[in-house]
């Protein structure tokens, strides 16, 4: 298991309206399987909205962006 952020379904869709990106992006970013400009704005974002940050030892983290 690598690292990865954990949000709801429907933090997932806003995620995709917004920054006007197909579900797969959304995927790829929040799995670190990109790291352009856009999965990185992404991964704030969905930080910002609650989202959880696992790391492959299932260790938790929360808030890494303050």
């Amino acid at each position: 298991m690598k690292k990865y952020i954990s949000v709801p379904n429907n933090t997932k869709r806003d995620l995709k309206v917004a920054f006007e990106c197909t579900r797969e992006m959304v995927w790829q970013a929040l799995n670190y399987k990109s790291d352009s400009k856009l999965a990185r704005q992404i991964r704030k974002v969905a930080i910002d909205k609650g989202g959880v940050v696992y790391d492959e030892g299932n260790q938790k983290f929360t808030n890494l962006s303050k």
